[in-house]
């Protein structure tokens, strides 16, 4: 595979995963699986789950850093009321007219994914200042508090120069941070830089 149709790949995949502030792990193990799979990448994580890359032996006061976050505007399951009723907290910056009538996708822990739509939109119920949602869907789901549901747009693709995605702010910004930090691979060490990736939980 080519090094651009690579980073394609890289970016597609990672932009249509369900993440949300507080409930990034989709991401975290997929950059996981990618530092895995690269000789000379570790990976460390820090107590509230931000994650660092480094090419091993790498030192520096002056250190180059890519850095993203791992979450995007989205839903996060808090009820089951029904069968077919499920109310989320929604973590981010949206305006409320886009909310009654749009379509969602659950992504549950287990199962299926289904898509419901958004029939109510509740002021904020804690002090976090994120508002509710009620969701109903077609037929019985399988939600449990925690799981993650994202606007319903499809899935991730790039047409002509464009890419159209569930979740592009910033999970393009992760698939750009890691394509960078491929790029200069082993050879940063012979041209004297010390290039890190930071990836960050609930901007």
């Amino acid at each position: 595979m080519g090094t651009s149709l690579r980073y394609d790949k890289w970016l597609l995949e990672l932009t249509q995963l369900p993440t949300a502030a507080g409930c990034e792990q989709h991401v975290t193990d997929w950059v996981r699986s990618w530092a895995r799979r690269r000789k000379g990448v570790t990976l460390k994580a820090d107590r509230f789950g931000n994650l660092l890359l480094e090419r091993r032996g790498s030192r520096s006061k002056r250190p180059i850093i890519f850095t993203a976050h791992m979450d995007h505007p989205a839903f996060v399951v808090t009820e089951q009321m029904e069968d077919r009723r499920v109310r989320a907290e929604f973590r981010g910056g949206v305006f409320d007219a886009y909310f009654v009538g749009s379509k969602v996708r659950l992504h549950p822990r287990e199962g299926l994914a289904s898509v419901g739509v958004i029939k109510k939109l509740e002021p904020a119920r804690s002090d976090s200042g994120d508002r509710s949602v009620v969701v109903v869907f077609r037929s019985r789901v399988n939600a449990a508090p925690g799981d993650i549901m994202t606007w319903h747009i499809g899935s991730a693709r790039i047409q002509g120069d464009q890419l159209r995605a569930p979740a592009c702010d910033d999970l393009a910004g992760v698939a750009a941070a890691l394509a960078a930090f491929d790029v200069l691979g082993p050879s940063s060490r012979r041209l004297g830089l010390d290039v890190r990736v930071l990836l960050t939980r609930a901007e």
